[in-house]
């Protein structure tokens, strides 16, 4: 009888989340090309480097602006449909924020509270959205 592997101890969710760690250590350069990670970067509108600290950072990296979105009543669905380039730089813009921490801790003691306007970066792109919902209702 030959002893167990490792491999064979270890869940599928173990292992699941092993490879994850293996897939998004290697540069994504490494992994898939540098030309093919140039040109995701490029169709993203961002640089190699921003593209892996985004990848790095994960999906939930963004998790502020979709709170942020819905406290101001902005649709994400909508946004995604009618305009899917500015849902995903809002997306970039929050997973490369440095004050995430405390828009999240703003959020969670007063949503309704202004001062995040003062550092977030994603605020110029809410207002214009905000507007444009605005104007949808007038029409």
């Amino acid at each position: 009888m030959s002893p167990t592997s490792p491999e064979a101890i270890r869940s599928p969710l173990q292992r699941l989340a092993q490879w994850w760690r293996d897939l998004t250590a290697a540069p994504l350069s490494t992994s898939v090309g540098g030309d093919e990670a140039a040109k995701i970067a490029s169709d993203m509108g961002v640089s190699v480097p921003e593209l892996e600290e985004v990848r790095h950072k994960g999906a939930a990296a963004a998790y502020p602006m979709y709170r942020r979105m819905a406290s101001l009543g902005l649709d994400e669905e909508e946004i995604a449909h009618s305009e899917p380039g500015v849902l995903h730089d809002l997306q970039r813009v929050c997973s490369l924020c440095a004050d995430k921490r405390q828009c999240l801790h703003e959020l969670k003691a007063d949503p309704g509270d202004t001062h995040w306007q003062d550092y977030c970066p994603n605020m110029p792109t809410f207002e214009a959205l905000e507007a444009e919902k605005r104007d949808k209702l007038k029409n």
